[in-house]
Formats: structure tokens, sequence, C-alpha cells
């Protein structure tokens, strides 16, 4: 068989996991990078990439057994990419918006004062957490 055609198929299931993952992440997750997290968010960071190698090394031969070596790796590669373009990114999602209404709670040490306003733009929902005044 020849190494460049290995080569191009490789690059193929990539290219595929990645059309199909973005397209996923921009019509549903939106994800946006987390801002000021310092050392918390470089370990939830950090933390993402064990699954990763666990992935590879166990769910790949599984998926490649089952479905044979083209159709396997090629919804291995699906798979893969969409961990880390779209099932991550809702990780890191649901953690900033817990370490955000964490931080206003610790701002004004009172719970009830918290006030989250839904506000639509054109393209997306935005979540704002305001802190209500008397």
């Amino acid at each position: 068989m020849d190494i460049q055609y290995l080569l191009w198929l490789q690059d193929f299931r990539a290219v595929i996991g990645f059309i199909a993952a973005r397209w996923i992440e921009k019509r549903w997750v939106r994800f946006e990078p987390l801002k000021n997290k310092g050392w918390k968010g470089i370990l939830i960071c950090a933390a993402g990439f064990f699954p990763m190698i666990l992935l590879k090394q166990f769910v790949s031969p599984v998926i490649v057994g089952w479905l044979g070596s083209h159709w396997g790796k090629l919804v291995f590669s699906v798979i893969y990419t969409s961990y880390y373009i779209v099932l991550f990114p809702i990780v890191l999602k649901i953690c900033g918006k817990k370490m955000k209404d964490k931080s206003a709670v610790d701002e004004t040490g009172d719970v009830s004062k918290i006030k989250t306003v839904r506000q639509k733009t054109p393209h997306r929902r935005k979540t704002i957490t305001a802190v209500r005044s008397k």
C-alpha cells in the first residue's frame, strides 16, 4: 500500500472529525475562553488532557476492532476531535460559570443579592450576573 495514500487518509479523517465537531461547537456550545482564572484554569485544562490519553489507549483499539481498520479509525477520529472541540469546552464552560458565580458571591458576601439576567444578542445568548443594588 502506498504511504502517501495512508497519510492522506489520516488527514482526511482528521478533517472530517474537525468539520463535524466545529459545526456542533459553533451551533450549540459557543465556547468563550476562560479569563483570569489563574492556576484553577490551568489545572482544569491540564485535567482535560488525561481523558484524551485514555481515549487514545483504550477506546481506539475497541472501535477499530469492532468496525475494522478504515471505518474504526474514521469513527475514532470523529470521537477524538469531538472530545477536544465540543465535549471539553462544555466542561470548561460549566466550570467557568461556577467560578464566576462563586467569585460574585465572594465579592458581595450575600447570595440573595445575585441576580442572573438573560440578554439576547443577534447571534448568541449571554448570561450576565449582576449585583442588585437596594
